[in-house]
């Protein structure tokens, strides 16, 4: 009887209606498939050649340095731009790269719009190269030349290695740079910044900055990091002498 009944079951399996049943379940896939591949290719089409998708406005978030046709032009968003099919990465890359531009986000707002969200460079110090003056960010990028007229900024970095020609928005990879930068940080977070301003920071090596202030007839000497130490020890000797700190050629904080 067990065999019987598996031959049947076998048999139901491979019958001419089971195999109709299947066949129509594949035959309804496919034209699933063909109807959802038609729709498809009809609103692809639509939304091509619709001007409802078509981009009329450009809004630009951010930016205070920078102007509004400077980023819409380096972004290369036209009036032949299609929302519905939009390179938002291709995009945000031509923004990133204008020397004032740190980072760039692009969304979008149906049916017409595009939005671009900036984040600027903003210049932190000035490094002097052969007699000539830039501006740069906290990261050494290099934002623009001054002007022979141009008053730089403080503070004025100079002596960095052997840096010959740069150009705005050229990253320079120098530790010394970097130290100065850090050295800066630190000093300005100190209560003895509000009495000293610093005219210069010559970086001669990493482990050997110097800082000079209009107040005081000494230089300061930074380096072998750990420069927020350092820089406490400056502000607590300060408050302590003071203006009648004996010192007449510099003064190391190098060492404990």
């Amino acid at each position: 009887m067990a065999r019987k009944r598996r031959q049947s079951t076998r048999r139901r399996r491979n019958s001419p209606r089971v195999w109709l049943r299947r066949a129509l379940r594949v035959g309804e896939f496919l034209v699933l498939i063909l109807l959802s591949g038609a729709f498809f290719f009809k609103f692809y089409e639509f939304a091509r050649a619709s001007d409802r998708f078509q981009v009329r406005t450009v809004e630009i978030e951010g930016i205070r340095l920078l102007s509004e046709e400077d980023v819409l032009e380096s972004s290369g968003v036209t009036v032949a731009d299609n929302v519905m099919f939009f390179d938002a990465e291709a995009t945000r890359t031509r923004v990133e790269s204008l020397p004032y531009v740190k980072s760039c986000s692009v969304s979008l707002t149906f049916p017409d719009t595009v939005v671009l969200k900036i984040v600027e460079r903003e210049p932190v110090a000035s490094l002097m190269v052969h007699s000539r003056s830039y501006a740069i960010d906290e990261d050494c990028v290099v934002l623009y030349e001054f002007a022979s007229d141009e008053r730089p900024h403080t503070p004025y970095v100079t002596n960095v290695g052997d840096l010959s020609v740069i150009e705005p928005g050229q990253r320079l990879e120098y530790a010394a740079l970097t130290a100065a930068l850090d050295v800066w940080r630190a000093f300005s977070e100190t209560d003895i910044a509000q009495d000293l301003s610093v005219s210069e920071i010559a970086a001669w090596e990493e482990n050997d900055i110097h800082m000079y202030c209009d107040q005081i007839p000494f230089e300061i000497r930074w380096g072998r990091g750990n420069f927020e130490n350092q820089a406490r020890r400056l502000d607590l000797l300060w408050k302590a002498k003071g203006p009648h700190l004996e010192c007449f050629d510099y003064l190391d904080l190098r060492f404990d």
